[in-house]
């Protein structure tokens, strides 16, 4: 179904406050039109979670934070039933239990699909950030923390991923208060070792926050990056093209 399914995030209160909301909104792309579904259960208010669809027509969300409190929960919903499900990551598979290592809790990290496994990568907390890889295996309903070599991207939050073929491409990013970062990394998730690349066309300026989108079937398809936020602190409103070199 052609539809964009947003969760969570934060709003401005009556009197100035940030608060985060749990609501679900749907927009339906053919009538280009938004709608709430009436969802079963909840999941806890937050922003700054991380989020993916899987082929069973659930959407998976990771951590986040509220308040000063970041989460490492996983949940589930269901597009379909719009019912809420928490993953009890205790009862896979013995295999993988007894291997599995969670995740730490964190905010502004990024996970993408291969199939059965869900890809996390980067992220916050209160004190550091992030460039630890972990894996969901949706089919045993573990965690798994892969050993991966290379040249990993130095810690980061606020980055754009998406997957080309079989591999993982991360741009951009930060580690607060630094300055917002303009290079770029390839995981290849099935000998998982890290390699900087660098693009056919110019990496466009520093910047976090940014949105992207691609056709994840072949590892020549360009990923489509638009916005975030760049060097002092202005917001950016260009598109521009990302993708490994041929």
């Amino acid at each position: 179904e052609k539809k964009i399914i947003y969760f969570g995030g934060e709003r401005m209160t009556a009197n100035k406050q940030r608060e985060q909301v749990n609501t679900v909104t749907v927009f339906d792309i053919e009538f280009k039109s938004w709608f709430p579904p009436f969802v079963v259960g909840s999941c806890p208010s937050r922003s700054g979670h991380a989020a993916c669809m899987l082929d069973d027509g659930k959407m998976l969300v990771f951590g986040g934070i509220r308040g000063r409190r970041w989460f490492a929960d996983v949940h589930f919903l269901d597009v379909v039933t719009w019912q809420w499900t928490k993953a009890d990551t205790g009862a896979g598979s013995v295999e993988y239990a007894l291997h599995s290592e969670t995740p730490e809790a964190r905010s502004f990290s990024t996970l993408v699909r291969f199939g059965t496994d869900v890809v996390l990568f980067g992220g916050n907390d209160s004190s550091r950030a992030f460039n630890n890889v972990y894996v969901y295996k949706t089919d045993k309903n573990a965690w798994w923390k892969p050993l991966v070599t290379g040249t990993p991207p130095r810690a980061r939050t606020g980055h754009t991923a998406y997957r080309a073929g079989r591999k993982l491409l991360v741009f951009g990013g930060w580690d607060p208060p630094g300055a917002p970062f303009d290079d770029a990394f390839a995981l290849d998730t099935d000998t998982w070792r890290w390699e900087p690349i660098h693009p056919d066309s110019a990496l466009p300026r520093p910047r976090v926050g940014a949105a992207s989108a691609a056709d994840h079937s072949s590892v020549s398809a360009p990923a489509l990056v638009f916005g975030g936020m760049v060097s002092g602190g202005d917001c950016s409103s260009d598109t521009f093209r990302l993708a490994l070199p041929q």
